[in-house]
Parts: structure tokens; C-alpha cells; sequence
């Protein structure tokens, strides 16, 4: 099981993010990346109308391959460890 998950997977669809997930203000995030993830597709973050959005990567490397859209969020936050 250990192997399968360091091998992460690979997503070649844009992903599309806006807000900061379902919790409390600071508690959450709208993308949790746990492990070696790629997004090659693209990522947008933020949809306007003031929202502030998170991304988090966690456990692993998150790369993005694609092109990086800020679309008018009031924030976009990218946050790791």
C-alpha cells in the first residue's frame, strides 16, 4: 500500500477552485493535494465576487504543469508543508 502511494496520481483535466472549503474561516481549504499529485491540465483559482480561495499540499510534492489562473478572487492562498 506504502508504494501506491508515494506513486501520487496525475490529473490532465483543468481544475477549477474557488472558496475556502466547507469549514470554519480558518480551518479549511477548497483543494486538499495529499501525496506526490500532478495537475497538468491547468488550475484556476478564484471565481469572483470577493471570495477569498485556498489550495494545500500536504505529505508529498504537488506539481502543476499546466497554466496557473488567477481569476478575481478576493485571495488566493497556496499553502504546504
Amino acid at each position: 500500500m506504502q508504494a501506491a502511494a508515494a506513486n501520487g496520481m496525475t490529473l490532465i483535466r483543468e481544475v477549477s477552485l474557488a472558496g475556502r472549503g466547507p469549514g470554519a474561516v480558518n480551518a479549511t481549504v477548497g483543494l486538499l493535494s495529499v501525496g506526490y499529485n500532478t495537475v497538468a491540465g491547468g488550475l484556476t483559482v478564484g471565481g469572483g465576487g470577493g471570495v477569498e480561495s485556498r489550495l494545500w499540499a500536504t505529505h508529498g510534492a504537488t506539481t502543476v504543469s499546466g497554466n496557473v489562473y488567477l481569476a478575481g478572487a478576493a485571495s488566493s492562498v497556496f499553502g504546504g508543508n
